[in-house]
């Protein structure tokens, strides 16, 4: 219908609007001056690199070149940091081990004091299996264990007992040993490696330091020792863990034991010794909120007040920022979905009632909660 009364319209007013208008030639087109033009708009360096993200798409072996390249063209871009990141990321996500260990170092190279990314550049620089890279790695992990033995009280969480404090202090350097001692055993520094397990062990005992000390007594033929710290190992060994480390280790025992003894006969008593042992001279850990049950913490990113959480805060508050691969300092603030927490001052918070032990799923669970992750979607 409308068209049909636009036809009509034109039809009406068409001899009018000819018998108006004389025709005319029209005039000639004329050549635009090229050297009149407006020249492009040039590309500012952050439009660029928006630009580069957005042309790589999904695909992330474009979006490294990408990133590579635009490196190459401003390699002081004051973005490197979250640069390196992103190449990390991808080139974790490519199984370049190598490429993404380089990227970590560069990110240790511009924040020292992010030991996150530290951790990860360690652990990457492991993967590599280059003796110098190993090598780099054990610098990395002194450094961190420098940071856990000087960290200041003022770091800590006010709902953190001063006792748990230095619970936490001690698990992570152990952690941080054992680390160590495993890359100093692949360079063959043996002495030293045994050094660092004996520091693990004595800070926190624990299954794999003792399993480690082991192995090298076995190795030096050191029977009666390596009894006594495969023994340990198995005691100490999570029996509910996955794997077969639990029947492994039976297996070292038996082995050394029959080597020691002929046969296995008083096998049976010395564990049970060694039991009895370790469990007199065990410290109890400290528990917070050992009799709450709260399947439903939430794990989030931002403070109460929907900002996210300042500076240093960020790295006890979200596991370093979700990239805690062990144990290390960390911890995550949670909420109670239900708003009934046991904190009667910070209970009702959905997003910010208790922080959590630790970053591991038994810290997580040890905390209260079941160290569940949840994914939400909307319709």
């Amino acid at each position: 219908m409308l068209r049909s009364s636009i036809l009509t319209l034109f039809l009406l007013l068409a001899p009018t609007l000819f018998a108006q208008t004389p025709y005319q030639n029209p005039a000639p087109a004329q050549k635009k001056d090229a050297s009149k033009q407006s020249p492009a708009k040039q590309l500012s360096p952050s439009d660029e690199l928006q630009q580069s993200i957005e042309s790589a798409g999904n695909d992330r072996a474009a979006l490294v070149r990408n990133l590579e390249e635009y490196l190459k063209k401003y390699p002081q871009a004051p973005e490197r940091p979250q640069i390196y990141r992103a190449l990390v990321e991808a080139c974790l996500q490519l199984r370049d081990t190598s490429r993404a260990a380089s990227y970590a170092e560069r990110i240790v190279a511009l924040t020292p004091e992010d030991m996150s990314i530290t951790l990860l550049a360690i652990q990457l620089l492991d993967k590599t299996g280059d003796d110098d890279a190993i090598r780099r790695a054990v610098n990395y992990s002194s450094r961190v264990i420098e940071y856990v033995r000087n960290s200041p009280d003022n770091e800590k969480s006010p709902r953190v007992s001063p006792e748990e404090w230095k619970a936490e202090k001690k698990r992570d350097e152990s952690s941080l040993r054992l680390l160590r001692g495993g890359l100093e055993s692949k360079l063959h520094d043996t002495e030293t490696a045994r050094k660092d397990f004996e520091a693990s062990y004595a800070l926190v005992p624990n299954s794999a330091a003792a399993d480690k000390l082991g192995e090298l007594d076995e190795l030096e033929k050191n029977y009666s020792s390596a009894i006594t710290q495969y023994a340990r190992a198995f005691y100490l060994t999570d029996p509910n863990s996955k794997g077969d480390n639990r029947h492994e280790l039976r297996q070292k025992l038996g082995n050394v034991w029959r080597l020691a003894h002929g046969s296995d006969a008083g096998l049976g008593d010395f564990l049970l010794a060694t039991f009895d042992q370790i469990s007199s001279s065990s410290e109890p850990k400290p528990k917070r909120n050992a009799t709450a049950k709260e399947p439903f913490d939430f794990m989030l990113r931002k403070a109460p007040d929907g900002t996210a959480y300042p500076g240093s805060d960020s790295a006890n508050t979200t596991c370093g920022n979700w990239v805690r691969y062990f144990p290390m300092s960390g911890k995550a603030r949670v909420g109670h979905h239900d708003r009934d927490g046991t904190d009667p001052a910070t209970g009702k918070s959905w997003n910010s009632s208790h922080d959590t032990n630790g970053c591991s799923q038994e810290e997580l669970k040890a905390t209260g909660g079941d160290g569940l992750f949840y994914c939400f979607a909307v319709n």
